[in-house]
């Protein structure tokens, strides 16, 4: 029977039917759950599909279960700590995206998440959620400026996109370096477009070009 319901939903993200995942959320038990499984599909673009609609369904169920979906953030939580005795890989993501689109959850839950910037084998989960989070609410980055700015020379190039969008929400000083130093890093990052619901593939550079074009500095290359 669950095979079936995750089958469904898959379904439903291979089309993106948001609406149709809505209802299909509002009839089917534990449906947060099964979205989140998802994000282990070998696809990579099911997988973001399937974080996507993490957000997308908590939100709905918000109206009317709040606490539904403050418990199933901390079960996300609870699956990063060493104690759980399993891993959800994609767990920032999600956490992220919940809290993306129920910003009632930015105090209560973003705070959290820094502490995985560091932590295996989280720490590019936990760099995107910063930076979905810092989109709506740059505040919330305030306190880890200093190991974002660490994360600028980390060898994973997705990191180093992630770690230069947060800063960029910041516009803090460490970028004046960084946006010299890594405008030129033409890294190749896979990224997913939460507007067109597609992977696009990007430079981890990127952010820093687009900072310095806003601040009207030109770089070479």
């Amino acid at each position: 029977m669950k095979r079936n319901r995750k089958a469904l939903a898959r379904g439903f993200l291979s089309s993106r039917d948001l609406p149709g995942l809505t209802q299909w959320s509002r009839d089917t038990y534990s449906s947060m759950g099964i979205l989140f499984s998802l994000t282990n599909d070998p696809d990579d673009l099911i997988v973001w599909r399937a974080v996507e609609a993490v957000g997308h369904v908590a939100a709905d169920k918000w109206k009317g279960r709040p606490e539904a979906v403050r418990d199933f953030v901390r079960r996300l939580l609870w699956l990063m700590n060493d104690e759980s005795g399993g891993l959800g890989w994609h767990a920032p993501e999600a956490v992220a995206e919940i809290v993306y689109n129920i910003p009632e959850l930015v105090e209560e839950f973003g705070h959290l998440l820094p502490s995985f910037l560091v932590e295996e084998p989280f720490e590019r989960g936990a760099h995107h959620a910063l930076s979905r989070i810092g989109h709506m609410m740059p505040s919330q980055l305030s306190g880890s400026v200093d190991t974002l700015a660490r994360s600028l020379d980390d060898p994973d190039a997705g990191i180093r996109f992630h770690t230069l969008e947060a800063l960029e929400h910041l516009g803090d000083d460490v970028l004046t370096d960084a946006r010299t130093r890594l405008a030129d890093d033409r890294s190749a990052v896979q990224v997913y477009n939460f507007d067109t619901g597609q992977l696009n593939e990007r430079e981890a550079g990127e952010p820093a070009r687009r900072l310095a074009g806003r601040m009207g500095i030109g770089i070479s290359g």
